[in-house]
């Protein structure tokens, strides 16, 4: 699958729009949508998308290489080794 379908596939969540898109969402659809739009509005509001209730999404650190992996929960933890990363660039790239 292009890459560039799977963060269209997130366009929902982030402008908290799933209603917009046929399709039998579930509580945990709808709960993830409003944490991710409500990170985007702190972010665009004060430049710091964390918030009361919200994941802790810490400043970029080269050292720690933070991520937000996002699940049916959001939740901080470091990004995969690089060598891990480029094989699945490369296996999606090859679809």
């Amino acid at each position: 699958m292009d890459s560039s379908v799977l963060v269209f596939k997130g366009i929902p969540y982030v402008f908290d729009t799933l209603d917009a898109v046929e399709r039998p969402w579930e509580f945990v659809d709808r709960r993830l949508a409003d944490q991710m739009s409500s990170m985007w509005v702190n972010f665009a509001e004060t430049g710091d998308q964390n918030g009361a209730g919200l994941a802790s999404w810490p400043t970029y650190d080269a050292a720690t290489r933070p991520v937000l992996e996002i699940g049916d929960t959001l939740r901080t933890r470091m990004v995969l080794d690089e060598a891990v990363v480029d094989f699945f660039d490369q296996e999606l790239d090859a679809r």
